[in-house]
C-alpha cells in the first residue's frame, strides 16, 4: 500500500521518497490486519474510500508499532477518531500507537530550547 503511495505524483518527489523508503521492510498483509481493518471501518465509522487509512492503522496495531505517522488528519489524525480508538482500545485491549503529523515529531526550534 505505502510503496503505491510512494510512486504516484511528482517524479522528482517520487525518487527522493523511494530513496528515504529503499532499506525499509515490506510487513506482510495478513488475515489478522484485513480482519482488523475491517473492525476499524465499522468501529470508527469509516466510508469506503477511507479503507486504505483503516488498513495503514490496522497494520501499525497489529505489528505493535509506537507511532502512525499520518498526514491524514480526516480519517486518522482527528480528535474524534483518536478518542473512538480509545474507547476501542479499552474495550479490546488492543495497543493503538500514537497518530500524529508529521509537525508533531518536528522540534519546534528556538521554542523548544525553553523547556
Amino acid at each position: 500500500m505505502v510503496i503505491q503511495e510512494i510512486i504516484e505524483g511528482d517524479a522528482e518527489a517520487v525518487k527522493r521518497r523511494q530513496i528515504f523508503t529503499n532499506e525499509i521492510s515490506i510487513l506482510s498483509i495478513t488475515n489478522k490486519v484485513k480482519d482488523l481493518a475491517n473492525k476499524l471501518m465499522k468501529v470508527l465509522a469509516l466510508p469506503q474510500r477511507a479503507e486504505p487509512d483503516a488498513l495503514h492503522l490496522a497494520f501499525a496495531m497489529q505489528y505493535d508499532m509506537d507511532f502512525l505517522l499520518t498526514w491524514n488528519c480526516t480519517h486518522l489524525a482527528n480528535g474524534l477518531i483518536i478518542s473512538k480508538l480509545k474507547e476501542f482500545e479499552i474495550k479490546t485491549s488492543q495497543n493503538i500507537p500514537v497518530i500524529v503529523t508529521p509537525e508533531e515529531l518536528i522540534p519546534g526550534g528556538e521554542d523548544d530550547a525553553m523547556d
